[in-house]
């Protein structure tokens, strides 16, 4: 719960203001909602279908240990790239790189 608390938190108040402030990185506002409202419908799908496959899963470890050993250190990575964009890409180019960042994560 601690973890997904500080993940939230960061998310509600921090990536915002990461993106979207000249002094940082700079993105339209309007894109950066765009991009979140995509990520959000993207989640309502998606966590179901996760959920439903880690349901079904039969291996030797358990149902969810797989996806913790595997996946964990897989967003772990995610979660890094979100807040170091590439140096050198334009506007645009940065607005692409929150959205595919921000759909594998």
């Amino acid at each position: 719960m601690l973890a997904q608390g500080i993940a939230a938190g960061l998310f509600g108040s921090t990536l915002f203001k990461f993106w979207t402030d000249p002094n940082w990185i700079g993105i339209r506002e309007g894109v950066y909602i765009l991009i979140m409202t995509i990520f959000g419908i993207w989640n309502a799908v998606n966590d179901p279908l996760a959920g439903m496959l880690i349901d079904r899963t039969k291996s030797r470890w358990g149902r969810y240990v797989p996806y913790i050993r595997f996946g964990g250190p897989i967003v772990g990575i995610l979660f890094i790239f979100l807040w170091i964009p590439p140096p050198g890409l334009t506007i645009g180019q940065l607005g692409l790189y929150l959205f595919v960042i921000i759909m594998a994560y």
